[in-house]
């Protein structure tokens, strides 16, 4: 400060506040840039911890799930993902448009259904936007569970509708003759008469065994297959084809009486639309640890593509279309309530020799 003694006091001041301002300035710009260093140093730790949190909650999820940066890069995916998605993460992503437009903003809608290594999810998505993480999280939900349920949903009620078709049509056909008079003679009404009752015996048994599929509760009684075959004889006592049935199992079992006589119903009138000229033959045996009941036909017959095909939903082979109407309540039916009492149905059929049906059955009884 050696100049300043040549200098008035005045001037001295003036000097000396402009070197203090001059400091302030400096010491102001360095706590300002050691702030900055210690916030970005801040910054950067949330940013990280935020990550490792992302990380943590996606790894931890059962079901499949990422997580990708407003660039584009993946920053996490679970186990669930590369086991039921990709085991290459970064190359699905870069070949997928949905993720681009999730992260781009173009879906209108925050979820998406795709069918992916032949099954069926919700891709839902979150955006994230803000100072510590631009991205999205992609969580992916199987819907194929769902979607199975609500198809055989619908188709069994389709079957249903398909089945009781037939037994209301003639029920209300002959019913309208009879109260119009139209039917004269004592016998055809007779006639007419056994086969309303007929039918309308064939949906109680129906309606039992829908009830039944319904509650998904197969009750297992003791059942006496005596009188199973005595109500199938009555079912089908006006037939025109002649039909035989033997039972050669004397004991009660225990199965489900419901669903044994509405399989046998759909297979008896299944062999009579493809029986023009025959016979029916169902009957019952115990074999060792199962009980057979057999419904044999002589009729048409089938090729083995068609048996092949005969237990799929509405399959008609072309001979059938020709002189048949359907199956009746459908094999595909039989075979699921086949299942139901622990069984199996076989088939044996040859051309122009006509056809075996065989369910078999566990041999159970009353201990």
């Amino acid at each position: 400060m050696f100049f300043l003694r040549h200098l008035n006091t005045l001037e001295a001041l003036v000097i000396l506040s402009i070197i203090v301002i001059i400091i302030a300035y400096l010491i102001w710009r360095y706590i300002k840039k050691f702030n900055n260093q210690q916030l970005e140093h801040y910054k950067v730790d949330d940013k990280k911890q935020v990550q490792q949190a992302m990380d943590l909650i996606v790894k931890s999820l059962r079901i499949p799930a990422l997580v990708m940066s407003e660039e584009g890069s993946l920053v996490s995916f679970n186990d669930a993902f590369e086991k039921e998605i990709s085991d290459n993460a970064k190359k699905y992503i870069k070949s997928k448009n949905y993720i681009v437009d999730f992260i781009n903003d173009d879906v209108e809608n925050r979820r998406l259904e795709r069918d992916i290594n032949g099954k069926s999810y919700y891709i839902d998505a979150d955006v994230i936007d803000n100072d510590l993480f631009s991205g999205v999280i992609l969580i992916y939900n199987d819907i194929s569970e769902i979607l199975d349920f609500s198809l055989k949903q619908e188709n069994f009620i389709r079957d249903i509708k398909h089945e009781i078709n037939t037994p209301i049509t003639a029920i209300q056909g002959l019913s309208d003759l009879l109260v119009d008079n139209k039917i004269e003679d004592p016998q055809e009404q007779r006639k007419a008469l056994k086969t309303i009752r007929n039918e309308a015996h064939r949906m109680s048994t129906l309606v039992k065994t829908l009830s039944d599929e319904i509650k998904n509760d197969t009750i297992m009684s003791e059942v006496s297959l005596d009188e199973v075959f005595n109500d199938l004889k009555l079912i089908y006592k006006d037939t025109d084809i002649h039909m035989r049935f033997s039972n050669f199992v004397e004991q009660p079992i225990i199965t489900n009486e419901n669903i044994i006589k509405q399989i046998l119903i759909n297979l008896i009138d299944n062999a009579i639309k493809f029986t023009a000229n025959g016979r029916i033959t169902v009957s019952a045996l115990h074999l060792k640890e199962t009980i057979n009941i057999t419904v044999v036909d002589t009729g048409q017959g089938m090729s083995e593509d068609q048996i092949n095909h005969i237990f799929e939903r509405f399959y008609k082979s072309d001979k059938s279309r020709s002189n048949a109407d359907g199956f009746g309540l459908g094999l595909s039916i039989v075979k699921n309530l086949v299942s139901k009492i622990d069984g199996r149905i076989e088939v044996d059929s040859r051309e122009a020799k006509g056809s075996t049906f065989s369910l078999i059955i566990p041999y159970n009884i009353e201990k």
